[in-house]
């Protein structure tokens, strides 16, 4: 083993420089206490093992944090349940082993900025109490930060995760950055929760990406994200609102439905084209006002009178082509509402040899009368009243409307 500086800094563990650990190091579950540190310059002699095996119990500890700057771990580094008090600064430390964060707590700031990952990386359940900074950083192997627990802003960007990313049961409590990340392997956010701000602009999902039971709360951008391969958001009978501000899906939903389409999946791309629509709309009713003395207001789809209409006709009518048995429903609604009116009010089924109208009010009759109308067949047998001429011309013009919607509907759901 050779080091470089090694010493004391206010009762914290202090490695900076060349420093290398050859056949790795092994660091106990106890918090780190500073007694062990020796104030003069140099390794510890007494407490340190005879043979080149890793280090037991008798490694110095710290209540502080530890500085392992520019170090190299040759072999596998295990600090399994140990707790840094202070700051954790791994600034650009080589991990050329299988490294062992398992159930770490960070007490103060944890900097893995621009470390390299030789080996598996392994944070499962770890607790980062305030800022973690991987920024830069590069896992040539697995990545797990499974059940992982940071409370303050999380930055991953310009990372590079090159086999398998897992982030299941992951809480991320403040601002996520994984901008300009790259993700090569598979990805799994499964069942993780964003509380605060979440970026993955400009990241690239190479591999398979699941963030199905994913929760979003806050403001959340996929600006520029491209996606390879297979990139799962959400499934309705899993998740169906990951989302608690729906107009924050809209970029997550436009990269899922560019993924499912890349391959060939056109069912998953209808659903998230429907998501994302819902989500443009929901944004655009959010930032609707009322000026119809500006010159674009009434062509706008941030019109509050368009935004609504699209959110009446578009989605719940017409569901942005993707749901046309909702048309069918509603189909059947006006056939049954007119056919009541006519029931009440009476059709005309003949005349008299008088030339006086026969007027029914059968329910038999008043539905017959209403399908007519509604197809706008028109075989003239039966006829409305004056009083309900205006109310048979309008449930004319809604069949016209919503025959031409299933219409494109289906078109739409077969042609892809």
């Amino acid at each position: 083993m050779r080091h470089g500086d090694y010493g004391e800094m206010r009762g914290r563990k202090w490695l900076r420089g060349t420093v290398t650990f050859v056949s790795g190091i092994s660091l106990p579950t106890r918090t780190m206490r500073a007694s062990s540190i020796p104030r003069s310059g140099g390794l510890p002699t007494s407490k340190m093992p005879r043979s080149g095996g890793p280090p037991t119990s008798t490694v110095p500890r710290s209540r502080g944090g530890g500085y392992f700057i520019n170090a190299t771990f040759k072999g596998d580094a295990d600090f399994k349940g140990a707790t840094f008090g202070g700051a954790a600064d791994f600034n650009s430390a080589t991990f050329e082993g299988d490294t062992n964060f398992i159930i770490v707590t960070f007490k103060g700031d944890a900097d893995f900025t621009s470390a390299p990952f030789r080996g598996a990386c392994d944070f499962l359940k770890a607790t980062f109490e305030t800022g973690a900074n991987f920024t830069g950083a590069t896992f040539d192997k697995d990545a797990n930060f499974v059940g992982v627990t940071l409370k303050k802003d999380a930055y991953f960007e310009y990372g590079t995760f090159k086999e398998g990313t897992y982030f299941g049961d992951a809480t991320f409590k403040g601002g996520t950055y994984f901008s300009d990340a790259t993700f090569e392997g598979d990805t799994d956010f499964t069942d993780a929760t964003f509380e605060g701000f979440t970026n993955f602009t400009l990241a690239t999902f190479e591999g398979d990406t699941n963030f199905v039971g994913a929760t979003f709360k806050g403001d959340t951008y996929f600006w520029g994200a491209v996606a390879n391969r297979i990139f799962v958001f959400l499934h309705p009978w899993e998740n169906p609102k990951p989302f608690a501000i729906t107009r924050h899906g809209e970029t997550g939903y436009r990269l899922a439905k560019q993924a499912a389409r890349n391959a060939g999946d056109y069912r998953s791309s209808g659903h998230y084209h429907y998501a994302e629509q819902c989500a443009i709309n929901s944004r655009h009713r959010k930032d609707a006002v009322w000026r119809p003395w500006k010159t674009g207001f009434w062509w706008s789809r941030k019109n509050p009178m368009a935004s609504w209409g699209e959110f009446v006709i578009g989605r719940c009518l017409f569901g942005y082509g993707e749901r046309p048995l909702r048309v069918v429903w509603a189909t059947v609604a006006v056939i049954l509402c007119w056919t009541c009116i006519y029931w009440i009010g009476g059709v005309v089924v003949g005349e008299t040899e008088a030339g006086a109208p026969i007027i029914a009010h059968e329910f038999a009759s008043s539905l017959y009368f209403s399908i007519t109308t509604f197809t706008t067949l028109g075989y003239g047998d039966f006829s409305p009243l004056p009083s309900l001429r205006l109310w048979a011309g309008f449930e004319a013009v809604l069949g016209a409307g919503l025959m031409a919607l299933f219409i494109v509907a289906l078109a739409r759901k077969f042609t892809r």
